[in-house]
């Protein structure tokens, strides 16, 4: 189950991270002018190992980025989750994650698939939100590229996927405090 996890996350930031591997190679012509679907079987045998690979390296460079991020923000306060997101993490007084903790108590297999899902999510928040900001960055430098994006536009996707990784982040400690 862990392996299949780490697969599909590796996969998706790898995917995800073509937002700035397609104008950087373009750039450098590493991709001729072909027809994708005459050589999708290829494409795919070739990109999906390479996503994978790429996948990985980002996941580690967004966790370095994550732990700073999180230690700047408890240098500026321990309140931070609460200020960023309200008094409580979760509905009903914040009482949801500590339910849900004492019925997964029951089924530690359970409790473990769920602790998985949670901190797979957050994994791939924070491996979106690190290419969103390279693919910014790689836009903004290489602006002839046909694979533009605007570079403002990725900002706000990384801005947006920051505070989403911070929530799956509060909310998988939540958890874990419950437990």
């Amino acid at each position: 189950m862990q392996f299949i996890a780490a697969l599909i996350e590796h996969l998706v930031v790898g995917l995800v991270a073509l937002l700035w591997l397609l104008p950087i190679a373009n750039q450098l012509t590493l991709i001729p002018d072909v027809k994708i679907a005459d050589h999708k079987e290829v494409l795919i045998a070739i990109g999906l190992p390479v996503a994978y690979v790429v996948g990985m390296y980002v996941d580690v460079f967004a966790s370095l980025l994550s732990s700073f991020i999180k230690r700047a923000l408890d240098a500026y306060g321990s309140t931070w989750r609460s200020k960023i997101f309200g008094a409580h993490l979760s509905s009903k007084n914040g009482k949801s994650y500590e339910r849900t903790a004492k019925i997964l108590k029951q089924s530690p297999d359970e409790a473990a698939r769920y602790l998985l899902q949670l901190s797979s999510r957050e994994k791939i928040a924070r491996g979106v939100y690190l290419n969103f900001l390279i693919a910014a960055a790689v836009n903004f430098l290489l602006p002839t590229s046909k694979y533009y994006v605007p570079p403002l536009l990725l900002i706000a996707m990384f801005s947006i996927g920051v505070l989403a990784w911070l929530r799956l982040n509060a909310l998988t400690d939540n958890f874990k405090t419950h437990w």
